[in-house]
């Protein structure tokens, strides 16, 4: 007799096959499924990253244009246009050129200190070279104020010239460039972006510009930073020119003569430079020409003045770097796999080659004893299993006799009625249980003696023990029955089985023999059948059946709604007809190949409906291996795959350092990002569902919300400044930019915000202002503040009809005591001055210094009634002057001093503010030729009455 293949090695090279079977399979498809997820991730990260730092990029060089007429809107600037049209003097403020000049380069300092990307701000004159007049840099965060003789000029750059042709309010953006000096790029290199806005003369002739340098890197690096790993980014300006590259010796080589250019690349982006092109961005898409990868582009308009203008933001990820980042199991490792897996399969061989070894003795010997042999006796020299085994067979030997082959019969069938599928029973013509199965007793939840003391219908009720007592008494009579019968347990529960009955003798008395069938489950299969049909046909879902060879065999009415197709067209199409993503009916075929081989798939694709157009779908399709046919679920989720843009959009931007809030198209918070919280004090938990007017701050009223939500829906957009207020009460400013996010018909889903923190700005802003307004020694409001102040007191005396005052006040000997002491106890002598007039008026009142020991005071609403009105102003003139003239301790100096006061009233608009400024100067002037320490008005009759004691308050 021949025998195969040992048992042991049948076993080993089973278990190793079916492993490496099942491990290629599962490498593959992790392969293609790791792939497919990593691109589709990709593909909507950098949509999404091209569309924040887009709206980025817009932002900052928005900000750099109100920056720069910011600058040229501050009062140096117009006072250096006044001296150097009256020999280099401030005929307003008497403030000599040098002096402003002072003034503008610490405004410039204290504006650099609060935007650290803009290095260089400076006032360029118009006349001859274009020579600087003002430059204050920021090297590396040291301020400083470049000296005249280093100043340089500026008159053949292209900047300068754009200058000249702007008309007031314009702002000029050069183009993006290396900063030179002299003539010579800097070293190191430093990417420049310039705002150039023109500031005019009187006579609206070009004086000057004031030019802001703005450092690029930070801004260009911002909006790069924050890329998934192996993504790589690209700027360039409209004419293809790399202005930012990951190699950086790419950069800007266009400024040393070399034509390298972002289409030479990427040739798939020239569509986007032509003229007059409608392509503003590029989707994610796969590049063949030119270096291998996939590349996504978007255009970003900055200058309003020149639509034709435009960076170009490219993201591309090289091929290999795809593979790399979708490739789940390395090739080594899988080698190393399949070595390690067959060094254990020989392992696992030879040991049940030794294992099996004894085993071949004793089945050598056992055949002996089949063959008749009962004088053989098998050696026990082996331990474990084998020497049980051993043991057995000899025990068995020893023990044979006819009464013990009898019981193993009896033993034998026993065992053979406890293997039968079902339940088994013999019962006598009385009804008494003979013998049953274990089966029986689990299915009743009876006990042995239960069962020996039970009638078969005690497990039956209603019809069903009727049609069982016939049953009964039919086989007794005709020798054999069958029927289907509901079996009762003990608790109360109910199987459905099918019964067969036949009568035998045993012990010489006829007995029935019975056994049974659980068939419920084909019974509920039926039934299940019955309304799976049903529902296929009224699903949601498409349904389809096809056979392994792709044709539809059937179809319900949803997958035809779906599709566009009849159901009556659909069966008998090929789905590759169908399928839109696997394009070709071989890629079809090997995707059903796999399917049979693994007896499932969930996957997501897209069919072809009827008119051309495609749809996400996700299938779920099982094969049935009895009729090698294939179930297919097939669910429309295109809408889904649109939310999950929607939220990836959101999840790309969060990296930013800007606070991020995203809402629903109800402007209900949905998500926040990390800076939010910093920003706001607020947690995700604490605002996610709410709507964002929890951080109202009371400042901005409805007509501003109105006017805000107006522009956002006709636009899609909005930016601007707004105060809000933190979690813990804090009011704060902050930049915001708002925009819509709409799906492809159209309709807004999502509002995506950013902002950040203005609070730094705004103090800084706050101290220019302060600087621009104030005098810098007394901290009283300068002549400019002065003037506006003014120019609204005579509107409210024109709307009240009442009268005000002003008085000009010069101090005496004022020059004596700087020549004499110092300039150190001038200014000592001027604060104690100011803190003295400061006493002597109202809140509502102003105090002004005009420059030198000249100080003025603007007295409101003094009353309706002229005289009355020069009565009390005289009053507080002469309370001036009593308290001026009282001695000043300044250090270990007493110096004694009085003013000369001249009053003009003011009534409505009858006189112009230069004409009441110009009378309040000559009465102090009169007051000053007639000896000094003396108030005056300029109106005579005034004048007499204060005299002679006259002018007295109307009762």
């Amino acid at each position: 007799m021949k025998y195969g293949i040992g048992f042991s090695t049948r076993i080993a090279f089973g278990v190793l096959l079916l492993l490496v079977a099942g491990v290629l399979l599962w490498v593959d498809y992790q392969n293609n499924r790791l792939r497919d997820s990593y691109m589709s991730e990709r593909s909507l990260d950098l949509e999404a990253a091209l569309h924040v730092d887009q709206l980025r990029l817009s932002q900052n060089i928005e900000t750099l244009r109100k920056d720069a007429l910011f600058l040229a809107a501050t009062p140096p600037v117009s006072a250096i246009v006044r001296a150097a049209a009256n020999n280099g003097i401030d005929p307003r403020d008497r403030i000599p050129n040098a002096v402003l000049e002072t003034q503008l380069q610490e405004i410039f300092a204290a504006f650099l200190r609060a935007h650290p990307d803009y290095y260089q701000a400076s006032f360029i004159g118009a006349a001859g070279e274009g020579l600087e007049l003002v430059r204050v840099d920021n090297r590396d965060g040291r301020i400083e104020a470049i000296p005249r003789e280093a100043l340089q000029p500026a008159g053949d750059q292209e900047y300068f010239r754009a200058g000249l042709t702007l008309t007031v309010g314009r702002v000029h953006l050069s183009e993006f460039a290396l900063n030179r000096e002299r003539g010579q790029p800097e070293a190191p290199h430093r990417p420049t972006l310039r705002a150039v806005t023109t500031v005019f003369d009187a006579g609206g002739r070009v004086f000057g510009m004031v030019v802001i340098n703005k450092d690029v890197r930070p801004l260009f690096s911002s909006s790069l930073a924050g890329l998934p790993h192996g993504v790589l980014g690209y700027i360039a300006d409209q004419r293809g020119h790399y202005l930012s590259h990951p190699d950086d010796g790419h950069a800007f080589t266009f400024e040393f003569g070399n034509k390298e250019e972002i289409t030479d690349d990427f040739p798939s982006l020239k569509p986007m430079f032509e003229a007059q092109s409608m392509y503003n961005e590029l989707p994610f898409h796969a590049v063949n020409d030119g270096v291998k990868g996939y590349l996504a582009a978007e255009r970003v308009f900055f200058d309003v003045g020149d639509p034709s203008r435009f960076l170009l933001l490219a993201y591309f990820i090289p091929a290999h770097m795809v593979d790399k980042q979708a490739s789940g199991i390395p090739l080594p490792g899988f080698f190393d796999m399949v070595l390690a897996m067959a060094l254990v399969g020989a392992a696992f061989m030879l040991m049940l080659r030794y294992t099996f070894s004894p085993l071949r003795r004793v089945t050598a010997e056992a055949r002996e004893i089949a063959a008749g042999n009962r004088q053989i006796r098998l050696k026990e020299k082996q331990g474990g299993e084998v020497g049980e085994i051993t043991g057995a067979f000899n025990i068995m030997l020893d023990k044979l006799s006819d009464s013990e082959l009898t019981g193993k019969e009896n033993a034998f069938r026993k065992e053979l009625i406890e293997s039968l599928p079902g339940i088994f029973c013999m019962i006598d013509a009385q009804g008494h249980f003979l013998m049953w199965n274990r089966n029986l007793e689990q299915v009743l939840q009876r006990k042995k003696g239960e069962m020996a003391s039970s009638h078969p219908l005690d497990f039956f009720e209603g019809e069903n023990k009727a049609n069982i007592d016939n049953a009964i008494r039919r086989v007794f009579e005709t020798g054999q029955a069958e029927l289907d019968a509901w079996l009762l347990a003990k608790d109360g529960s109910k199987t459905f089985y099918r019964f067969g009955g036949k009568r035998i003798q045993y012990d010489g008395k006829p007995v029935l023999v019975g056994v049974g069938l659980d068939i419920s489950s084909h019974v509920l299969a039926e039934s299940v059948q019955k309304r799976h049909k049903a529902m296929v046909q009224i699903a949601h879902d498409g349904y389809w059946l096809a056979d392994i060879q792709g044709r539809l065999l059937e179809a319900n009415q949803a997958y035809a709604d779906i599709s566009g197709y009849s159901v009556e067209e659909l069966v008998g199409m090929h789905i590759s007809q169908l399928e839109a993503k696997e394009k070709s009916p071989e890629e079809v075929h090997a995707h059903i190949a796999k399917i049979v081989e693994q007896g499932f798939d969930v996957f997501e694709t897209q069919h072809r409906h009827k008119d051309g157009h495609a749809i996400d779908i996700e299938v779920t399709v099982t094969l049935m291996r009895d009729t090698q046919q294939l179930v297919a679920f097939c669910r429309d989720i295109s809408a889904r795959k649109r939310s999950e843009e929607a939220l990836r959009v959101a999840a790309a931007v969060f990296e930013t350092h800007d606070a991020i809030l995203i809402t629903d198209a109800q402007a209900n918070i949905v998500r926040v990002n990390r800076a939010f919280s910093e920003i706001t004090g607020y947690t995700a938990g604490e605002v996610i569902g709410k709507n964002p007017r929890i951080m109202s701050s009371g400042r901005q009223d409805k007509a501003f919300y109105v006017a805000m939500w107006q522009q956002l829906l006709a636009t899609g957009s909005w930016s601007g400044e707004i105060w809000d207020r933190r979690k813990d009460g804090e009011i704060y400013p902050k930049w915001l930019t708002i925009t819509a996010v709409k799906n492809e018909r159209g309709d807004t889903t999502q509002y995506v915000a950013i902002f950040s923190d203005i609070t730094a700005r705004k103090q800084e802003e706050e101290l220019i202002r302060s600087m621009a307004f104030y005098d810098a020694l007394t901290q009283l409001p300068n002549r400019r503040l002065f003037l506006e102040r003014l120019q609204a007191a005579l509107a409210a005396s024109e709307r009240y009809n009442d009268f005000g005052a002003i008085l000009f006040i010069d101090l005496d000997r004022f020059k004596q005591l700087n020549d004499t002491f110092g300039h150190d106890y001038g200014d000592l002598l001027l604060v104690e001055l100011a803190e003295r007039i400061k006493s002597c008026v109202r809140e509502i009142d102003t105090v002004a210094r005009m420059g030198g020991d000249e100080f003025v005071v603007l007295l409101e609403s003094t009353s309706s009634e002229r005289e009355d009105a020069a009565h009390n102003a005289g009053m507080v003139a002469e309370k001036i002057r009593e308290i001026l003239s009282y001695p000043y301790q300044l250090r270990e100096h007493e110096h004694l001093s009085s003013p000369s006061i001249g009053i003009s009233l003011y009534h409505a608009n009858d006189l112009p503010m230069d004409v009441l400024l110009k009378h309040a100067d000559a009465a102090m002037y009169r007051s000053k030729e007639e000896g000094g320490n003396m108030a005056r008005f300029y109106d005579a009759e005034l004048q007499e009455k204060w005299q002679t004691g006259t002018l007295k308050p109307s009762r």
